[in-house]
């Protein structure tokens, strides 16, 4: 067992875990000592066999996702880490998101051994997936983790009634990861789609091959190994973690009070605070006259679209200030209290190479060109969850002329840090700056951010 193998990480689709009741995506979703992103790569890297990560996920995640799997590569020591993750846009089911993978795969690395895993899958183990490995060595074409049932099993009626009883014993759940060659998952793949099961519930990579005609052999598995799908799952998990490595049990986990608990590394972080800035000028009258024929011009540092709206807090200005005012000139949609939000945020966390969102999101990236900034903002609050932090407390001032609607703001920041809106976590003030400076005069204008993070309460 000496060749590398590639990972592809399904990490979620365009909708977020509606099942697991978030509006962000699971694979954030705090457990022990990192989130279930970083426990699902960290078990493949553990194996000293890795070679590119492939990740199927939502666009506004990429940048989370990149620098927290960078992370993850370069505590286990992989080397050359920013060229070894390939992002990837979901498609419209799993199955199609994995194919567009797999043919990505096949073009870049020839007929490479990939091993398909759901990312909110943290709790695989590195002997389970050598033992997956080891089974390619010889005459097995494919390996799929799986899982005895205990419960009995039976069928359902389509009136609800129980049906026949099934043996367990010839029942298995099939799990993740599942390993092969890319050519013959992509052949078992196609057969599915001519035969018209590729999109049948139920039927994914192990079933393909097997209906392929492929001899798939099950690898059960060393311990729990469950997808995380609905809130008790992620409690599940948590306990496992901190049960393994502190001997602290689940119920402990979920009391942060507890004293056992308190021997846990959550409990001996301490409040963050952070601050952050930012601020951007207006398109002046003259400037919007001179780009009239020109949509967007773009400079070394400045991107200015006399099209764009004023957008502040995530609440349109109006056509009157747009009017009077004009947009900002941005890169993004100038979005400057979201800007400043997320780094107050990642002021607090202080993590190397996220220090501030033009780290993560540099303007001189076309990803970035009329980006909406609640995705910033989202990303360092994901950052901070992931890291085992919540916002606490977040007050935000907005200096300049134009006159917004300071409430409405507040709730747009409550939503996207995941802040109930009801308790004063989240304060806006507004001051006019009394012609003082740049902003006073109604040149642009300044956010300022001062944000408390609290460890997360694991209920």
């Amino acid at each position: 067992m000496s060749s590398t193998f590639q990972l592809l990480l399904v990490a979620g689709g365009e909708v977020n875990s509606t099942r697991f009741g978030s509006h962000f995506n699971k694979i954030f979703l705090p457990l022990c000592k990192g989130c279930a992103l970083e426990y699902s790569v960290r078990a493949f890297a553990s194996t000293g066999l890795l070679g590119d990560l492939w990740i199927a996920a939502p666009e506004k995640y990429w940048e989370v996702i990149r620098f927290l799997v960078e992370g993850v590569l370069r505590e286990q020591g992989i080397a050359q880490i920013q060229h070894r993750i390939n992002m990837v846009s979901p498609q419209k089911s799993r199955n199609h998101s994995v194919q567009v993978c797999l043919e990505q795969i096949l073009i870049s690395q020839g007929n490479a051994l990939v091993a398909i895993h759901d990312a909110a899958r943290p709790l695989i183990d590195q002997e389970t997936i050598r033992e997956c490995l080891k089974l390619l060595d010889g005459a097995v074409d494919c390996a799929v983790v799986c899982e005895n049932l205990e419960d009995s099993v039976g069928f359902i009626e389509s009136d609800g009634s129980l049906g026949e009883p099934v043996s367990r014993r010839s029942m298995i759940r099939i799990q993740t990861p599942c390993v092969a060659g890319v050519s013959d998952f992509l052949k078992a793949r196609g057969k599915a789609s001519n035969c018209g099961y590729f999109e049948s519930p139920g039927f994914e990579d192990a079933s393909f091959m097997k209906k392929a005609g492929f001899n798939v052999q099950s690898v059960i598995s060393k311990g729990p190994n469950f997808k995380i799908t609905l809130p008790w799952q992620g409690k599940a998990a948590r306990g496992v973690f901190f049960d393994a490595l502190y001997g602290v049990s689940s119920n402990a986990c979920l009391d942060f009070d507890s004293q056992k608990f308190k021997t846990c590394s959550l409990s001996k972080k301490q409040l963050l605070m952070g601050y952050g800035y930012d601020s951007h000028r207006f398109i002046a009258p003259a400037e919007r006259r001179a780009f009239l024929n020109k949509a967007q011009v773009c400079t070394e540092t400045e991107h200015i679209d006399v099209s764009a709206r004023l957008i502040i807090g995530g609440v349109d200005a109006g056509d009157d200030n747009l009017a009077r005012f004009g947009p900002f000139v941005a890169r993004s949609d100038g979005d400057l209290l979201y800007h400043a939000a997320a780094n107050a945020i990642l002021s607090a966390l202080a993590c190397p190479g996220a220090g501030d969102i033009g780290q993560l999101f540099p303007n001189t990236s076309s990803r970035n060109s009329g980006r909406n900034s609640s995705e910033f903002l989202q990303s360092a609050v994901i950052l901070a969850l992931a890291g085992g932090y919540r916002v606490q407390q977040l007050k935000m001032t907005l200096k300049g002329q134009v006159r917004m609607n300071l409430e409405k703001i507040r709730e747009n920041l409550c939503f996207h840090t995941f802040t109930p809106s009801s308790d004063g976590r989240v304060i806006v003030q507004g001051t006019s700056g009394e012609a003082m400076d740049s902003a006073g005069r109604g040149e642009g204008m300044e956010a300022f951010g001062l944000c408390i993070l609290e460890p997360v309460k694991l209920d």
